[in-house]
C-alpha cells in the first residue's frame, strides 16, 4: 500500500518531445531543442514533462529507463 520509491511513473513522463510539438508552449520546446543540440543528446533518449509554474513554463527532461529527472529547462516567462 502506498507509493514505493524508485518505481517508474506511468503518467505524462512517457511523452516524447515530439508529442508536445502540437502544444502552444513552443518557446519551451525550442529551449529543449537547443539544449539537445548543444549537449549531443538524442531526442529518443529523453522524455519530457512540461510544467506550468506561476511565472514560466519549465520542461523537465527525464531518463526513460530510470524515470529520474536529469535536467530542467526554463521556457519563456508567462504574461510577457
Amino acid at each position: 500500500m502506498g507509493f514505493e520509491l524508485r518505481t517508474p511513473l506511468d503518467y505524462p513522463l512517457q511523452d516524447t518531445i515530439a508529442s508536445h510539438a502540437v502544444t502552444k508552449e513552443q518557446a519551451a520546446l525550442k529551449a529543449v531543442d537547443e539544449w539537445l543540440a548543444s549537449s549531443g543528446t538524442k531526442e529518443d533518449d529523453v522524455r519530457c514533462l512540461l510544467l506550468r509554474t506561476r511565472f514560466a513554463w519549465v520542461a523537465v527532461l527525464v531518463d526513460p529507463k530510470t524515470a529520474q529527472p536529469f535536467k530542467m529547462i526554463l521556457g519563456e516567462k508567462i504574461g510577457e
